[in-house]
């Protein structure tokens, strides 16, 4: 099953109760990959640092963590079998080319090459 991902966003909705992730996420870019998804007929998953791959009315906690290099290796472990629990065959990536998106960058590089799942970069 093919996957479009792209990562959280630092601006969020503030609230503590629980919230599907589309509406914690405040990001346009967040949005227009979710309706290319829909309008694509493909699955649609949000990478956060936090909590790996994020289906987007999955209900989530307000949280304020970035991603840093030396977080990669546990969330790789944690990606590659969500992609393999959801029998993933194939991602493609909408990214934006700034350094604070490396690490996610890697994450998915990562758990995709575990999988051995293709990995397709867009720039978002």
């Amino acid at each position: 099953m093919k996957l479009y991902c792209t990562i959280c966003s630092k601006e969020k909705l503030g609230t503590k109760d629980l919230v599907p992730a589309l509406q914690r996420y405040a990001s346009q870019r967040i949005d227009a990959i979710f309706r290319r998804a829909k309008k694509d007929k493909v699955k649609f998953r949000i990478l956060s640092g936090e909590l790996g791959l994020v289906a987007p009315h999955e209900k989530i906690p307000f949280y304020d963590r970035q991603l840093r290099i030396e977080d990669v290796p546990v969330l790789v472990n944690q990606v590659a079998k969500q992609l393999a629990k959801e029998r993933i065959t194939e991602v493609v990536f909408f990214l934006k080319e700034l350094p604070e998106w490396k690490p996610y960058v890697l994450v998915l590089e990562q758990a995709c090459a575990k999988n051995s799942v293709p990995l397709t970069k867009r720039h978002a």
